[in-house]
């Protein structure tokens, strides 16, 4: 369904004030913790096949990026993980081949995308999640509430969105029944996924 011509200019206004500018503070403030190009580049790559493979349930083709993002984010921080989604849901959005009527949705989901890293990667650092090796005791907690934040972010900006387009969405929808359903399965992927990186890089066996 598309949108008004103003309404799609509010969202491009937005995104053009906010995406490109949060990039890059968020480069000052939360730069890669391991500029390791080689692995970047991989899950760079790894990122954009899983989004131009999104899985179809109920005829409705479905992104599970969350546990490659939790790996990159647990391996090189915030910043990384930023550039990541970003390009995931560009891939996304291509790999649909939307419509001009729905091309609003290109800048809406990279608002969305870029608030929730911020959001869940603040929480994240604020209850004292660290960037790198960890034990999984010490790593399990701070990393399930920045799963649980991104997804109750997600579920507020599709509050606000249906909000602004005078549309009507249940509090509590299938969308989260199926976000929290999903991430039992994607969590202990992304940290299965972030060990597997930690432990196949040659700077874990350095000196």
């Amino acid at each position: 369904m598309g949108i008004g011509r103003k309404q799609e200019l509010i969202i491009w206004l937005v995104w053009a004030i906010l995406v490109p500018a949060g990039i890059y503070f968020t480069y000052q403030i939360f730069p890669p913790a391991d500029a390791d190009i080689l692995s970047m580049s991989a899950f760079i790559l790894f990122a954009v096949i899983i989004s131009v493979m999104p899985i179809i349930i109920n005829g409705l083709p479905i992104l599970l990026i969350q546990w490659v993002s939790l790996a990159a984010f647990l391996k090189f921080g915030l910043f990384f993980e930023v550039v990541l989604l970003q390009v995931a849901i560009i891939s996304y959005m291509i790999r649909l081949r939307i419509g001009k009527k729905d091309f609003y949705r290109v800048p809406w989901n990279s608002i969305m995308f870029f608030l929730m890293s911020v959001f869940s990667g603040v929480v994240y650092y604020a209850i004292g999640g660290t960037i790198g090796f960890s034990p999984v005791g010490a790593l399990f907690i701070p990393a399930l509430v920045y799963q649980v934040s991104s997804i109750l972010l997600n579920q507020v900006l599709l509050i606000a969105f249906h909000a602004f387009l005078n549309r009507e969405i249940k509090l509590f929808g299938e969308d989260l029944k199926w976000d929290f359903s999903a991430m039992l399965i994607m969590f202990p992927m992304g940290l299965g996924l972030f060990f597997l990186s930690i432990i196949s890089a040659p700077s874990h066996f350095s000196s």
